[in-house]
């Protein structure tokens, strides 16, 4: 399984979009570090990668949240830290089992499942809203 940012899941905001893109990259990285048994200090760079950006990239959405005065956004960043919380227990997880099939299991439903809704839903709604502004 490929990931890669699928065009459905563009929002219209180039900022947004290529952190997206990003992520789906790493994520895509991580999982076949993971299916490929790869070194796991290797799984353990990804993971602290992928950590830093996700929090460039909730940053990066809460700053424009505040520039355009987001209505949504107590909702959006309780979302965000839904899914800050998730991301520490599969670090615990990893620390405690390697890459193991639980920890692809966890991966695959946070990173995978839970950032498709999460963009089909709210940052879409988002960016719809972003884009009325700027018209």
């Amino acid at each position: 399984m490929t990931m890669k940012l699928k065009d459905e899941l563009i929002t219209g905001v180039e900022e947004i979009d290529k952190q997206h893109a990003e992520l789906f990259e790493k994520f895509d990285r991580l999982l076949l570090a993971c299916n490929n048994r790869m070194e796991i200090e290797e799984i353990r760079n990804i993971i602290n990668y992928l950590e830093k950006y996700i929090s460039i990239h909730f940053i990066s959405e809460e700053k424009l949240m505040e520039k355009y005065d987001y209505p949504d956004k107590k909702s959006h960043i309780m979302e965000h830290r839904f899914f800050d919380e998730n991301f520490i227990s599969i670090k615990k997880v990893f620390k405690e089992q390697g890459g193991s099939i639980e920890f692809v299991r966890q991966i695959k439903q946070l990173l995978v499942n839970w950032f498709v809704q999460h963009i089909e839903s709210v940052d879409k709604a988002f960016a719809e809203f972003i884009k009325s502004k700027i018209q």
